[in-house]
């Protein structure tokens, strides 16, 4: 009974023992767990799957300090006997079921709250790291833009720079041209090679005014020096209209240039294509320049070339026809710069000697159409803004001086003997009024009255007419008297004038309504 007793108390002992040890040792480990997880050694991994690792892991270290105590225990109750073995098993596996049950619940209950705080962990690292990546994203692309638009700026003000530095290089080269007069092989080819320089950089308006220059001088240049830097003068002013026109936008004076050169073959070879393209280059040059005078001549030039070299009459009628709808939309055409400009290149293409035959045919077979064009052309140049230009000033005198040069026998003096002013005759007594003529200069006097200026002669076919153009003692203009003129059998100048407004007298009649002023002179 005392080796019983002993061996019961040894047995609690043990128990007890064990139980303390079981506890202790899985304090510790819980333990050992909290600091690894509050110093974030752990993995992520699922909910589910760590709740049930977790539960495995702790029976499983349970049970191996439970079974390693009992078999210290059954070597005990072996010798101590059986009997006290089955009541200890059966009193030391219920404290350890509860001690074990204890724990593992509260040991759930805290790794639950643990996992809890590692899924919030999860969702916080998940939320910063998209918001990094996000982040990471926006930059990449901000800084993508940023160098893409630091790049096109740098690119821009480099192309800017370096398009500065050719302006001035061009403004250059167009001052030597036109300090040369557009004449020069050598200068023909220092032009075309600057355009044809790829790396050059222009704006469109220094291309514009290069490729003009570049017309003109070789419009200018001769074609023995021209072939001498290897042009053949009109083919190569063809060819440059055609290279540039698709990327350029053309002046018109580049165009009424390429017409020239294109005119000047069409009358050396009258090939279809060179017209065709001469009236391409007009047309082109006009709907730039609506009121450009040199498009509008180098058509009546065209056309006048027609006529002249014309297989037949009726080839004629059509070039005919032609030429006198191109002097209905020049006399259609309300801008006075028009007309300096046509005159002025008829003027120079008379003093070429196988185009002044053309122009002469014009003015013969287009007699009215041209002196209605030189009258409106003086009408416009006399008005005082124009004659204080000397351009426009020796164009108006160009234009009477030629009409008193075919008009000699009217220079003298000229009185008249008989007048009717508004319908009312004046008597003999009183007619007193004479018209002194010296080449353009007119001077008119009738008692107190005088006026001077100048007579233009236009001979139309129907009626004849004369304009004059007054001015007082301060050579300053004061207006224009529309006359009708006549020269009777007998010698005598029969002339009827409207003092009172611009409309030309139709026919020698003076009335009460038109207060028409009729003359019959005679030369004294």
């Amino acid at each position: 009974m005392k080796t019983l007793l002993i061996a019961l108390m040894c047995t609690s002992c043990l128990q007890l023992y064990a139980q303390k040890t079981i506890t202790d040792s899985l304090n510790k480990r819980i333990d050992s767990l909290e600091s690894a997880l509050k110093e974030k050694n752990y993995s992520r991994i699922p909910i589910g799957d760590f709740d049930k690792n977790l539960d495995v892991h702790v029976q499983s270290e349970v049970y191996n300090a439970f079974y390693k105590y009992l078999a210290v225990l059954g070597l005990i109750l072996f010798g101590g006997g059986f009997g006290i073995y089955r009541s200890l098993q059966s009193e030391l596996k219920k404290q350890v079921d509860d001690a074990v049950s204890g724990n593992n619940e509260a040991n759930k209950n805290s790794l639950k709250d643990l996992a809890d705080t590692q899924n919030r962990e999860n969702n916080r690292q998940d939320i910063l790291i998209k918001a990094i990546t996000d982040s990471v994203s926006l930059i990449s692309s901000k800084q993508e833009t940023f160098l893409s638009d630091v790049s096109a700026n740098v690119e821009k003000k480099i192309s800017a720079a370096t398009q500065i530095i050719w302006n001035d290089i061009a403004d250059n080269k167009l001052r030597n041209a036109k300090e040369a007069n557009y004449v020069g092989g050598s200068l023909a080819r220092e032009l075309n090679d600057f355009l044809d320089n790829d790396s050059v950089i222009l704006t469109m308006e220094k291309k514009q005014f290069l490729v003009d220059a570049l017309m003109r001088c070789l419009y200018a240049t001769s074609e023995s020096e021209l072939k001498k830097s290897g042009y053949d003068k009109y083919n190569a002013m063809i060819e440059l209209l055609k290279k540039h026109e698709s990327n350029i936008d053309l002046l018109p004076e580049t165009y009424a240039n390429a017409a020239i050169a294109l005119t000047n073959n069409y009358e050396h070879y009258k090939n279809e294509e060179d017209k065709k393209l001469s009236i391409d280059c007009c047309d082109k040059a006009l709907l730039k320049l609506k009121d450009y005078g040199i498009p509008f001549v180098l058509k009546l030039e065209i056309y006048s070339i027609d006529y002249k070299k014309a297989y037949d009459q009726a080839e004629r009628d059509v070039s005919l026809d032609q030429l006198r709808r191109i002097f209905h939309a020049i006399n259609n055409n309300q801008s006075g710069a028009l007309f300096f400009e046509a005159l002025e290149r008829m003027n120079v293409d008379k003093k070429v000697a196988y185009l002044k035959p053309y122009l002469e045919l014009i003015e013969k077979i287009c007699s009215d159409e041209m002196f209605t064009f030189k009258e409106r052309a003086a009408r416009y140049f006399v008005m005082p803004q124009f004659m204080k230009l000397e351009a426009y000033k020796n164009s108006f005198f160009d234009l009477i001086n030629e009409a008193s040069l075919s008009n000699t026998q009217m220079n003298g003096t000229w009185k008249a003997r008989s007048s009717l002013i508004a319908g009312v005759a004046v008597k003999p007594e009183d007619v007193g009024m004479e018209i002194s003529i010296n080449g353009y200069d007119y001077t008119q006097k009738d008692k107190d009255y005088i006026n001077a200026g100048y007579i233009h002669y236009l001979p139309f076919t129907q009626q004849a007419t004369i304009n004059f153009y007054v001015f007082n003692e301060n050579k300053e203009y004061v207006q224009t008297i529309f006359c009708i003129s006549q020269m009777q059998q007998d010698g005598s100048w029969k002339l009827c004038s409207n003092y009172n407004s611009d409309d030309r007298p139709a026919d020698f009649i003076s009335t009460a309504d038109n207060k028409f002023y009729l003359d019959e002179l005679v030369k004294i």
